[in-house]
């Protein structure tokens, strides 16, 4: 057991998004916490969810690894690991080259880039989608001709998160039209789209797999069936998700989906932290659509936690600091103590907002637990074309799944009025 005292550190590269719960976990054990920005060009949707008073140091990585390593040796650090996307690659080169806990090197690139995570999976047996990286719409479109794929095909950036720039496409028309308005643009994660990735569409159910991992050992910390909406968006189609349902590890349909994953993750030597999953479960057995190894976004943990009594935050504290709890906490599959639902608000025009007007019937829902917005009166809000734009995301939580069940219906019947007044706009 690695319990603190006030001068062991540890360094959390790019601490955003759900990210940004972890620094406090290993302040209540007592770790001193110092992040790591990899980038001066953070993404303001990311850069806004950092919590400097979590953090003693902020250490701006600019063009020198050498320079950032040297600064963060000078810590002796025990652990380094990443808070989101944009921190993977750094973290794993300096928790490797500290001789820390660390992913490695040698598979970054497939931890991040979606073509070669698939390569990589598909060159150790496991099922992966069908797929083609290119610059060019001419060589997509005869390589489409010559493997005979059936439309709709999905488009989307080599490294991108929250289906930014994710699109169904269902003709030529539209990919071509995809390509001229993403090639060389800039995504949310601050990426450049040099190169576009596409894929077939996998027909099947959806579910996300959330794990931790210590030593290669894995752990499912929670499962949801996805419920996704397409919107069309004049190039195509964008995915949104409608709803996603938290479902119990034990429940006989997840189990090859589990398999799958660990499979996945030994393929991708994510051996230590969080990774987040999203699979479909084909005819043919289940195939990844991708992997981040960090923690699902949108606060999640927080209402995993409260609906499990098993906080993915403290395992992966565990997975670092403290591996012997690590294994005496992930013994027995997670336990359903209360069962949770996310329903994505949406948005269906931008303007001004004049009033949250569902809000009010929405809180006395029996099972309303939380609303995550950043939405108020007097602000702008955006169209809801993906996970980037939602209005926010709705939290409920029951003991009895018929009660949640009954509350879902009663909050489509309130969106459907409109939950929002906007000005020039109802929605």
């Amino acid at each position: 057991m690695l319990f603190a005292n006030s001068l062991q550190t540890v360094v959390i590269v790019d601490a955003y998004s759900s990210g940004n719960l972890l620094a406090s976990e290993f302040r209540r054990r007592g770790f001193d916490c110092v992040h790591v920005q990899s980038s001066p060009d953070i993404f303001p949707l990311l850069l806004n969810s950092y919590k400097a008073q979590d953090f003693s140091k902020n250490i701006l990585h600019l063009d020198s690894l050498e320079q950032t390593l040297n600064s963060v040796r000078n810590l002796k650090p025990v652990a380094v690991l990443t808070g989101s996307e944009t921190g993977v690659i750094l973290a794993d080169w300096l928790s490797e080259n500290m001789g820390l806990k660390s992913n490695g090197t040698r598979l970054s690139h497939c931890r991040r880039n979606k073509y070669d995570m698939a390569e990589q999976i598909r060159s150790q047996g496991l099922r992966a989608v069908q797929q083609l990286k290119s610059s060019s719409f001419q060589e997509t479109r005869e390589w489409i001709r010559q493997h005979q794929l059936s439309w709709p095909l999905v488009i989307k950036p080599l490294h991108s998160a929250a289906s930014d720039g994710v699109f169904l496409c269902e003709s030529e028309t539209e990919l071509k039209q995809n390509f001229e308005l993403q090639c060389g643009e800039l995504n949310k994660l601050g990426f450049r789209n040099d190169e576009l990735l596409v894929q077939e569409f996998l027909q099947g159910p959806e579910y996300v797999v959330d794990s931790v991992s210590c030593a290669g050992k894995h752990s499912v910390t929670d499962i949801w069936e996805s419920h996704k909406l397409s919107i069309p968006l004049g190039s195509g189609y964008g995915f949104l998700y409608n709803f996603q349902k938290l479902i119990s590890a034990e429940d006989p349909q997840t189990q090859g989906i589990q398999q799958y994953c660990f499979q996945v993750l030994d393929a991708l030597e994510i051996k230590y932290g969080p990774a987040h999953a999203e699979i479909i479960m084909t005819s043919q057995g289940p195939v990844l659509i991708e992997v981040a190894a960090r923690l699902a976004g949108t606060q999640i943990p927080v209402i995993v936690g409260h609906c499990t009594g098993r906080s993915p935050v403290e395992l992966v504290t565990d997975a670092y600091c403290d591996p012997q709890s690590f294994l005496k906490k992930t013994e027995r599959p997670y336990p359903i103590q209360q069962h949770g639902r996310l329903i994505y608000l949406r948005s269906k025009a931008s303007g001004l907002l004049k009033s949250f007007r569902g809000l009010e019937q929405i809180q006395k829902l029996s099972s309303f637990h939380k609303i995550r917005t950043q939405i108020s009166a007097g602000k702008m809000i955006a169209q809801t074309i993906d996970l980037n734009t939602v209005a926010g995301v709705l939290e409920l939580v029951a003991k009895d799944e018929a009660a949640l069940q009954a509350d879902h219906e009663a909050f489509n019947e309130i969106q459907e009025r409109g939950l929002f007044e906007i000005s020039g706009h109802e929605s």
